[in-house]
């Protein structure tokens, strides 16, 4: 029973610390493409106050990453979609992690 405790918790954290990296590393794209080609929406994605430019709005960001709005850009679309998706992926593999510690923890203790 704990191989299989163990087995679970190994699958969930890979998924989970894969989808970090993978939205860590989408979001630095869509950063990059977005300074370069829409320099007015980066700004507008990373002021904050009295820091200034270049840091992640956190609020912001995820508003425009589910919104709607493309720029009318087609790669900035694609890089929306990818890191919405890295973002879900992470969310979705915390609760799955944290539910199956819980299950499995309940199981082993009845046993």
């Amino acid at each position: 029973m704990n191989s299989i405790f163990m087995i679970g918790l190994l699958v969930l954290g890979g998924v989970t610390i894969i989808s970090m990296i993978r939205g860590l590393v989408f979001q630095h794209k869509l950063w990059d493409y977005l300074r370069s080609n829409h320099a007015e929406k980066w700004q507008d994605l990373t002021f904050i106050g009295k820091w200034g430019l270049g840091l992640a709005n956190g609020q912001k960001t995820l508003v425009f990453l589910f919104s709607r709005e493309d720029l009318n850009d087609a790669e900035v679309l694609r890089l929306k979609v990818l890191t919405r998706n890295s973002f879900v992926l992470q969310l979705a593999g915390f609760v799955a992690l944290f539910a199956w510690a819980s299950l499995m923890t309940n199981i082993l203790i009845c046993f």
